[in-house]
């Protein structure tokens, strides 16, 4: 009688702790995946509450299956020693045996269980730390483009300043000139400086216009480097942003390895 029961109950432990190890597989799989979604596409985060849901669900069960285990173990155990009072001396020394040879196996499965556990662990923490640095990369690039074009606008700007002053010299100069051709004109005739005036005149709507062209050219380019301005404020608050979201994910599975390790 002590055998096939002691054997029936080896085959169930058996069964059991396959199914633990194929579940546990399964579990490191889905982990895996996981964190692969979560770096590929931030925007779904809403489906986070769900998968953690069911993760915890699987937990249950798991814990549950667990217990369910030990008790029927427990329960096998006591079984087993009510049994041993009807069997025959000889028979002590090899239950007595068998008991300490599933024991330490017991253990030994247990521990090995934990070292594959940690390994998936650190596994899974190299992933996030390789993730983080291509992110990071990412962001970096994004800011080195955004001062790029920050740059180009404040050159942009002091070419914009320099044409200005090149042409507000020459018409300077121009002016100058027609000053003094119009003193000269003055004392010939007055014909002549019916004509001169003519030509002020023309001269006056000209640096006018000018002037007119060089404040509609000034607008633009101080609406373009605020736009620029804007753009870049906006970079760098979403960085901090994603960077302060990304920190907290990792405090928040972290904290949950911890609590389930």
């Amino acid at each position: 009688l002590r055998h096939p029961a002691v054997y029936r109950g080896h085959l169930v432990r058996l069964k059991v702790r396959e199914e633990s190890i194929k579940q546990w597989e399964e579990l490191e799989k889905f982990s895996s995946t996981r964190l692969q979604a979560t770096y590929r596409a931030h925007l779904v985060r809403r489906g986070i509450a769900k998968k953690r849901e069911e993760w915890k669900r699987e937990w249950r069960r798991r814990a549950a299956n667990k217990l369910q285990s030990t008790w029927r173990g427990h329960v096998g155990r006591r079984i087993a020693r009510e049994e041993e009072m009807y069997q025959a001396l000889e028979l002590d020394e090899y239950a007595v045996t068998k008991v300490q040879s599933v024991y330490r196996g017991h253990l030994g499965r247990n521990k090995f269980r934990s070292k594959r556990k940690q390994l998936a662990i650190d596994k899974i923490l190299l992933s996030a730390a390789k993730i983080q640095a291509v992110y990071r990369g990412h962001l970096a690039r994004l800011e080195a483009n955004a001062e790029r074009e920050l740059q180009m606008a404040e050159i942009e700007f002091e070419a914009a300043l320099r044409v200005q002053a090149v042409m507000r010299g020459h018409w300077g100069r121009q002016l100058m000139r027609f000053r003094r051709r119009n003193f000269l004109a003055a004392k010939l005739q007055s014909v002549y400086r019916g004509h001169i005036a003519r030509l002020d005149v023309m001269v006056l709507r000209r640096f006018n216009a000018a002037n007119r062209l060089q404040a509609v050219y000034r607008g633009h380019v101080s609406r373009r480097f605020m736009v620029h301005h804007r753009q870049v404020v906006a970079i760098i608050r979403l960085h901090e942003w994603e960077q302060a979201c990304a920190l907290k994910l990792q405090s928040v599975y972290r904290g949950h390895l911890g609590r389930i390790g």
